[in-house]
């Protein structure tokens, strides 16, 4: 159980008053200006630069080893950032004189994050510092922004003959006691909606925790629907892209797992169970690494504590002494898993022959810029970067079928005459 500080108390109860009691905001400067600020459609500006740097040192703590009070300092930027968005959105909660839910659950993820980092700060154990640094990029982003829309036509307007006046929904207004009104639906309203179904899409699928099949399904859809929204509208795009971004490394680290022997349709508390008694040690890892994620992302310190705890331990018995080598490990490990020792064979040996071709040969007429471009991508250690691109074909493009070699599958059925009932007679 999370026991935030007095200051996150007091911020706590600001975030709930935007939803429960936006009526109580204290804003005046900003209500004497509402109507020109409606009319110039003002929005809020959302920071997160000050968190962003934050979460990222307290990674570094975390696998360095470093002193955790070297962030007391972004802490405090971090919640003075917290503070400021707080108060664009009561501004804006008093222009539009609604509450903006979507807002709101974006500031209380934030909080989250703060509070985290701040329970980190005063425990510095590790499950407390990977529950604070190991999240999601997308839960930082602040709900995604889009062009004004056109407002519905209320007035009524007049036929060519000036007979009959008629409203945007076709009610007849000359004789409106026969047919009332029907009231409109704010198209504004509706769209920020539609928009929220994303980040509600993907935040269920960060929480699934029992079927890696369940996360994939529910990535897939926010990834569509995320692709048709920036296609019909015009999205901030910076939001789509981190987004999709996130996205992609989420199915990517999904096919990594089921390469290691992960089942999609089976509980992963179940499959970890087996693995433990079988002695499968890269299936137990693969399976304790979901947990742990999953656990972070619903802010369980209990099981994020136990999952983190079983997992470094079976990290101490990689030969790689620091994290950037158990990452090019683990690559490698999930490239030949993936796509087997002939394709990544075959990558090396592409790139041994382009270096033999192009960079060992003196040629004084080429081009410079040309020339640097392909020392670039013949530089050693290039070919990790083509693995980490094919790995990830199956997050970043939507093509209607499968691309990653181990979601393949083959059925061969075979008829047989048998003694008994079956579903299949």
């Amino acid at each position: 159980m999370i026991t935030p500080s007095p200051e996150m108390e007091d911020i706590g109860r600001k975030i709930e008053r935007l939803t429960l009691e936006p009526e109580s905001i204290s804003a005046p400067l900003t209500r004497l200006f509402r109507p020109l600020l409606h009319r110039i459609g003002w929005r809020p500006k959302a920071s997160v630069e000050s968190l962003r740097a934050l979460l990222a040192q307290i990674q570094w703590v975390r696998h360095s080893g470093g002193a955790i009070e070297d962030c007391r300092k972004l802490l405090d930027a971090a919640r003075g950032e917290l503070r400021d968005n707080i108060t664009q959105v009561e501004r804006a909660t008093v222009i539009n004189r609604r509450p903006l839910v979507a807002h709101a659950a974006w500031l209380r993820r934030l909080y989250d994050l703060v509070a985290h980092a701040e329970v980190a700060m005063r425990s510095a154990s590790p499950g407390a510092l990977a529950l604070a640094a190991t999240n999601d990029g997308a839960r930082l982003l602040p709900p995604m922004a889009m062009g004004k829309a056109r407002p519905a036509e209320h007035d009524a307007r007049a036929d060519e003959h000036g007979h009959t006046r008629v409203d945007a929904a076709g009610v007849d207004q000359g004789n409106e006691s026969k047919s009332p009104p029907q009231p409109f639906a704010d198209p504004t309203r509706v769209l920020e909606l539609q928009l929220d179904t994303i980040d509600h899409l993907m935040a269920a699928a960060r929480e699934e925790d029992a079927l890696l099949g369940r996360r994939r399904r529910l990535l897939d859809v926010a990834r569509q629907l995320l692709l048709e929204t920036a296609a019909a509208l015009t999205l901030e795009e910076d939001g789509v892209q981190q987004r999709l971004q996130s996205i992609s490394q989420q199915i990517t680290r999904i096919n990594r797992y089921q390469a290691v022997g992960l089942l999609p349709d089976v509980a992963l508390m179940h499959q970890a169970r087996t693995a433990l008694s079988r002695g499968e040690r890269d299936k137990l890892f693969a399976a304790l690494s979901v947990m742990q994620r999953s656990a972070v992302d619903r802010g369980d310190p209990a099981t994020t504590s136990i999952t983190t705890d079983a997992v470094d331990r079976l990290l101490t018995q990689y030969s790689a002494p620091d994290q950037e080598q158990q990452q090019r490990h683990s690559l490698g490990r999930s490239a030949q898993e993936i796509f087997g020792d002939r394709v990544v064979e075959a990558i090396s040996q592409g790139y041994r022959r382009g270096r033999r071709h192009h960079l060992d040969r003196d040629e004084p007429d080429t081009d410079p810029w040309a020339a640097k471009q392909v020392r670039d991508y013949f530089a050693p250690g290039r070919e990790r970067d083509t693995l980490a691109h094919i790995l990830s074909v199956d997050g970043c493009f939507e093509v209607g079928g499968v691309l990653s070699p181990v979601r393949i599958q083959e059925q061969y059925i075979q008829h047989r005459v048998v003694p008994y009932p079956t579903q299949r007679l």
